[in-house]
């Protein structure tokens, strides 16, 4: 039992009014509409890493030319979505012309700054096993 609860009856007592209260709030607060965030703070619904598309996906993009500040890094644009950057993966031995439609794949979900790759992300890597704890 906790401190201030005299006995095991009285912990067990506690937790189901909290569980049931707990559960009650948690039941109307799911049927609420969303709060507006407070002026000057983004809310959750316009963070970055959400768009329809998951990471990884083929995408076509618009190719708009070579970004002059990174080295192998060309800028694109997704339809529907700002300029990105298109700098991982292998490019081809023959550069698309600007203003042509590519396939890539999307590095990322962030909707302000979209990232893609040439090729496909290497698959992961299966977790090494670490030490066993007790």
């Amino acid at each position: 039992p906790a401190r201030y609860l005299p006995d095991f009856e009285k912990s067990r007592q506690f937790l189901q009014e909290f569980v049931a209260y707990f559960s009650e709030q948690l039941t109307e607060r799911a049927q609420l509409a969303p709060r507006a965030a407070p002026p000057g703070q983004r809310s959750s619904a316009s963070a970055p890493a959400t768009a329809s598309t998951p990471a990884a996906t083929k995408v076509a993009v618009e190719f708009l030319g070579p970004n002059p500040k990174l080295k192998d890094a060309f800028f694109v644009q997704e339809p529907l979505l700002g300029r990105g950057s298109l700098q991982y993966g292998t490019p081809p031995k023959e550069l698309p012309k600007v203003g042509e439609t590519i396939e890539v794949y999307r590095a990322n979900n962030d909707r302000r700054s979209p990232q893609y790759r040439w090729n496909p992300p290497p698959p992961p890597s299966a977790p090494k096993p670490g030490p066993r704890r007790r």
